[in-house]
């Protein structure tokens, strides 16, 4: 066991902040009368002056680091690097305690990482404000905005529990501070030594009496919350690194990130994450990572970018219109055409549109072709024709494999498989799908169509999960733009080619070709797009490869 280890677990309150401790010396093994002991009044005490406990960690890393290089051994590894405290007054390291004040770091160890979804957890500082069995609520730090209030605090994106993506009555709002004097105590929580927290109208009331100024607040708005056991399962899973730092560390990174050009998207805070990584010893996984690093920029230019001054109710609370994702779940506010109000949708084939509605989440939908089966005023339902995934089903009776395609991300019930074919002489067993020419069947009655000679199994496109809209908003995302309906799709589409990316043993093709085949037919080529949004439409292709190589197992690389 490690000196840290073994002195940690015996001294460390879990609940203690400060408080004044006595470390006794251990008799000397021989006896003797040396007056004291373990059983007595001590031979020597050491006290230990009011102070952060954590920085009584931090000097017993240190000390633990230093005596294995004197001694010619490793160096403990477990909790980190911490700043030497002869030599500096600032200090982090890694830990295995979560608790009030704790920083978390966006973890590099976990494959897929928040690259796909949740970008703004990407490569970010949190700190912990409360932590207890029922609950952990932590504040992301260096993601600033260029936003204000009417009365002029700069805004920070604190997380996306009651945050900028709610009505105002649902947000929430922490300040920030170091004001030390008594005056500023009396309206604060102190969070870890140094660093105190404080309301939006308290922080307003120190400003109005002349405490303090508006740039001696941080103003964060929304959380990022956890369950019980929740984050440790995610500590456990690799998708955080947690440690202690000192509050001048993180005060010195806070100062940083507010002097950043806030339109400057090329950082986004990722550098205050290397810092505070490299200072813990984590040195080799503080590097760039491109695909997550970029699309953190683009959560990022999405989100959070434009100077903005915020609008305030009466209540006080504030209102934006930015939205955590697009979401072709969303209900929209787009207004719908007449002729889409009353269309019926069913049996209508969309093509997703560029430039790209789906490269920060339901990245599957990226260049997709979707069969709507089901369009009523509750629920529009659809499958995508070409997300092939690595997966395979077998026949039971007949013993013929065919791969298996992603719908969509939602189930219906206890169906677990849709299968469709383009056989009319299958009409007295199948369902016509609208005018799509398509016909859905059920697998006992496919099953039954092949051993009798009358189907082979490359006749079947056979989905798992569907897409689904409620209240009508798919009308919304095909007035918005994300969509287009395809004309004519019976002879329009290469069908031939969509039904053979069903083919076991062809893991090459993701379905971005069959896709390529439809482009024909009205869409919008990427060379009318400008320099930017050609980027933007390169990462959300590099987006769906990602999608297919982690969700679908698919591990070919797209031709061309």
């Amino acid at each position: 066991c490690s000196f840290f280890f073994c002195l940690g677990h015996a001294l460390v309150p879990p609940s203690a902040r400060s408080l004044r401790a006595r470390l006794v010396k251990p008799r000397p093994a021989s006896g003797g009368s040396g007056g004291g002991g373990l059983d007595g009044e001590p031979d020597d005490e050491i006290t230990l002056p009011d102070e952060d406990w954590r920085a009584f960690r931090a000097r017993l890393i240190a000390m633990e680091k230093a005596a294995g290089a004197s001694s010619g051994g490793a160096p403990a590894t477990d909790s980190g690097a911490a700043v030497d405290q002869e030599t500096s007054s600032s200090w982090a390291y890694e830990s295995p305690l979560i608790e009030q004040g704790s920083v978390l770091l966006g973890g590099s160890q976990h494959a897929v990482g928040f690259g796909l979804n949740q970008q703004y957890f990407h490569k970010c500082v949190i700190l912990v404000l409360q932590h207890d069995k029922s609950f952990t609520k932590g504040i992301i730090l260096n993601r600033p905005t260029p936003k204000r209030t009417p009365d002029g605090f700069r805004l920070w994106y604190g997380g996306d529990v009651c945050g900028l993506n709610l009505s105002p009555m649902g947000q929430e709002f922490v300040c920030l501070h170091s004001l030390d004097q008594a005056q500023a105590r009396e309206f604060s929580e102190e969070v870890v030594q140094g660093i105190y927290s404080t309301s939006l109208d308290d922080a307003r009331t120190m400003v109005q009496q002349g405490i303090a100024s508006k740039e001696d607040f941080w103003l964060f708005v929304g959380y990022a919350g956890w369950g019980p056991e929740q984050l440790q399962g995610e500590l456990d899973r690799g998708s955080w690194h947690l440690a202690a730092a000192d509050s001048t560390i993180v005060l010195q990174q806070l100062l940083e990130e507010s002097s950043r050009d806030p339109n400057d998207h090329s950082d986004v805070g990722m550098h205050t994450w290397t810092e505070l990584m490299r200072a813990i010893g984590r040195d080799d996984d503080a590097r760039p990572r491109i695909f997550p690093d970029q699309m953190l920029r683009e959560w990022y230019r999405e989100h959070l970018a434009g100077e903005e001054v915020l609008s305030e109710d009466l209540d006080g609370s504030l209102a934006s219109n930015v939205q955590e994702g697009v979401s072709s779940t969303s209900t929209g506010t787009s207004k719908r055409p007449t002729s889409t109000q009353t269309l019926d949708l069913k049996g209508r084939i969309l093509r997703s549109t560029i430039p790209s509605a789906f490269l920060l989440s339901q990245q599957y939908l990226h260049k997709s072709l979707v069969l709507v089966i089901a369009d009523t005023e509750d629920m529009s339902i659809g499958v995508v024709l070409n997300r092939p995934s690595a997966s395979e089903v077998q026949f039971q009776s007949t013993g013929l494999r065919r791969r298996l395609n992603l719908g969509g991300e939602q189930a219906i019930g206890s169906i677990q498989m849709l299968l469709f074919h383009r056989l009319s002489g299958l009409a007295d067993t199948s369902q016509p799908v609208g005018d799509s020419g398509l016909w859905q069947i059920s697998v006992a009655q496919a099953d039954v169509a092949m051993r009798s000679g009358r189907a082979e199994v490359e006749d079947f496109l056979c989905m798992t999960g569907v897409c689904a809209w409620p209240r009508r908003s798919l009308h919304d995302d095909i007035a918005a733009g994300k969509f287009s309906i395809v004309d004519s799709p019976s002879t329009a589409l290469a069908w031939d080619e969509i039904f053979r990316i069903s083919v076991c043993g062809d893991e090459r093709d993701n379905g971005v070709e069959i896709w390529r085949m439809a482009e024909t037919l009205g869409c919008q080529d990427t060379s009318s797009l400008d320099a930017a949004g050609q980027q933007r439409e390169a990462l959300a292709d590099d987006a769906l490869l990602e999608f297919a190589r982690y969700f679908l197992h698919f591990t070919g690389e797209e031709e061309g």
